[in-house]
């Protein structure tokens, strides 16, 4: 029976030791969503892939669907990214597994990359999480925020934009999360 080999950019966002030598990594991917997938002996000193996979890395990987799980079979690139550790909890809770989301991964992706050279990194995460909230479903956005959730890419004067909002942004997603106790 020929398994599925899928070519995929995700970036992995936890991973947790498995046996003597594996890990499985929980990874999100624009085509794929949400998934976990798990690498052979990629702990062992001689793991071509060691370097490559770890938690934090944008990395474009080769993957194969076996019975019941992923299963890591090659990486072509990896890059650090920053991540915010409390945006990537918010979205392990709200995103289903394996379901494509790439409004959302672009989102994050981007937004991760504006990280390390945006001034206010609280006003990027709320304006990240109103752009996830809102791409969900969860939230329809008051007229103060339809202009952030309609423009395509994040950037930097968009972030400026959003400053004077961020205090009611921020009512706003804590009355959502305490609403749906997630």
């Amino acid at each position: 029976m020929a398994r599925q080999l899928i070519q995929v950019e995700g970036l992995i966002l936890s991973g947790v030791p498995r046996g003597e030598a594996s890990r499985l990594f929980l990874i999100f991917t624009r085509e794929h969503g949400l998934l976990w997938a798990v690498a052979q002996s990629v702990r062992a000193g001689t793991s071509k892939l060691r370097g490559h996979l770890q938690v934090g890395r944008l990395v474009k990987m080769d993957l194969v669907r076996g019975h019941d799980k992923w299963r890591v079979i090659g990486v072509s690139e990896s890059e650090p990214i920053p991540l915010a550790k409390e945006m990537v909890k918010l979205m392990i809770r709200l995103l289903p597994p394996e379901e494509a989301n790439p409004n959302i991964y672009d989102d994050f992706i981007a937004g991760l990359r504006l990280l390390p050279i945006t001034k206010d990194q609280l006003s990027l995460e709320t304006l990240l999480v109103v752009r996830l909230l809102f791409n969900l479903g969860y939230l329809d956005p008051a007229p103060t925020f339809q202009t952030f959730v309609a423009e395509k890419e994040l950037s930097s004067s968009l972030i400026e934009k959003f400053v004077p909002v961020k205090r009611e942004a921020i009512k706003l997603i804590n009355t959502f999360l305490e609403d749906s106790h997630l």
